[in-house]
């Protein structure tokens, strides 16, 4: 700013005179509450994550109820990855062009529909594996909607300077979700019935929708890309003859303005396939970007990974829990819930830890879930499972946090939405991986599979953290 102390010099932070900067680690979790539009967003992420999270479980334990088989579970994870991977880069773009804050309202309105209506069919006794098939795939469609627009509000509510925490503390909230929700999920179920869930889970996304509202964003769109992205839209047509009206935005040399070529019949038409070229031309550049960015590209490598290798075991709990320690919803609930629990520690350690040698952290914190897995199949004890479900947890919020924060912090602001998007595809590839993995446990036994997936991700992280001094370097 104009006129103020140079960095570090006097009444600087940690400068003469001036508030000293704490070194190492402090205790500042909570300080991005402080802004009201980010409380907002933040309660309206942890009511539609509360949701999701319940829905995840609750719809495994039906469909495992329903057909007693892995490859099953991994099929309704392929349904909802299938359309995550394809369209979320698209959810990029739309999230680059149009309100953010519009594109999650909407998506939680239709899975709040889509909950009322499995609800409906558990209560009265209709539901089969095929409707729960159907509503992963629409799910999928919905969340590769929201999951860019989401992710790529938060610095545009926060703002720059308090990213870092605001993505580390949204973290430990889904976490904190993570913990309450499925374990919830798993009681009420026990208690209830799964129809129960399903229109708690409808009434939280209208919660969600609701919190929204007073939550308020800086665009993301350029001026000028807004103006053709109208005018390519046919959207000019109603301005009136000449560009006579200024609110029409019709100045001189636009298309039926002064100077400017007339209208000509049909540019509505054609202008929509002029948009959709637009979009196209906005992947291509994205991916190009991605492709030239070395540390874009290697943390998305990275976290590609970790959720094709160290994640798919989430699907396959309800599945495990019962064939390996004959547990109902109550024992799924309550070990989902200790990994939440994990997890919600793990998310608000990284959001106090100073920005320092975050890179190194992210590569240690995947490496934990992969010795977490080894460690989990290979104990008969329900108790000594839920430990190290816990330290699964911790090592999956700290490689979630620090991997958001440090693509945030290195992507350029022109490409945030359609990174994000790309960075949000790890979901689909986990629940993609995932079919396979159910695939592979019915030949070998789904401890060998999960095994085999923790082994092969410490060895690739270990690789990283010898051979990619870019990773090892970042903060």
């Amino acid at each position: 700013m104009a006129g103020g102390p140079p960095r570090g010099g006097p009444g600087a932070p940690g400068g003469p005179g001036g508030p000293q900067r704490p070194r190492g680690f402090s205790i500042r979790t909570f300080e991005s509450l402080k802004h009201r539009g980010f409380r907002w967003f933040f309660l309206a992420s942890l009511a539609a994550m509360a949701s999701l999270n319940m829905q995840i479980l609750v719809r495994g334990f039906l469909a495992f109820e329903l057909t007693s088989s892995f490859s099953a579970l991994g099929a309704m994870g392929i349904a909802s990855a299938t359309p995550m991977f394809t369209l979320s880069v698209f959810g990029g773009v739309l999230a680059d062009r149009v309100s953010k804050k519009r594109i999650m309202q909407v998506s939680q309105t239709i899975s709040g529909v889509l909950a009322i209506g499995i609800g409906l069919l558990v209560l009265s006794g209709q539901l089969r594996y095929e409707h729960l098939f159907i509503t992963s795939i629409v799910q999928g469609v919905v969340q590769a909607m929201m999951l860019p627009a989401s992710q790529a509000m938060v610095p545009e509510v926060i703002g720059r300077q308090g990213m870092m925490n605001a993505i580390s503390l949204n973290a430990a909230g889904m976490n904190f979700v993570r913990l309450l929700a499925p374990a919830a999920g798993g009681l009420l179920i026990a208690l209830i019935g799964a129809a129960s869930v399903y229109f708690l889970m409808a009434g939280t996304y209208a919660l969600a929708v609701v919190l929204l509202v007073p939550v308020s964003a800086a665009s993301a769109l350029r001026p000028q890309r807004l103006v053709a992205l109208i005018s390519h839209a046919g959207m000019a047509q109603n301005a009136p003859p000449n560009g006579a009206g200024p609110a029409n935005g019709m100045g001189p040399g636009a298309p039926g303005g002064p100077a400017g070529p007339p209208m000509r019949r049909g540019s509505a038409e054609g202008g929509v396939g002029a948009a959709i070229r637009a979009g196209f031309a906005d992947l291509g550049e994205g991916g190009r970007y991605i492709w030239r960015d070395r540390n874009i590209f290697q943390l998305l490598t990275v976290n590609f990974l970790t959720a094709m290798l160290g994640m798919p075991f989430m699907v396959m709990l309800p599945g495990y829990v019962a064939e390996v320690y004959g547990g109902g919803a109550d024992a799924l609930g309550l070990i989902v819930g200790v990994s939440g629990a994990g997890a919600l520690a793990g998310a608000l350690v990284v959001a106090s830890l100073p920005e320092q040698r975050r890179g190194v952290l992210m590569l240690l914190s995947a490496a934990l879930i992969g010795a977490s897995l080894m460690a989990f199949v290979a104990t008969d004890s329900y108790l000594l499972g839920c430990l190290f479900m816990a330290t699964a947890g911790v090592g999956t919020a700290g490689r979630q946090a620090l991997s958001a924060v440090l693509v945030q912090t290195h992507v350029e602001d022109e490409y945030r939405g359609r990174v994000m998007a790309v960075f949000m595809t790890q979901i689909s590839l986990m629940l993609g991986a995932a079919f396979f993995v159910g695939l592979f446990a019915e030949v070998v036994g789904v401890r060998a599979a999960l095994g085999s997936l923790g082994a092969v991700l410490v060895v690739m992280i270990a690789a990283f953290l010898v051979f990619s001094p870019t990773l090892r370097r970042m903060t």
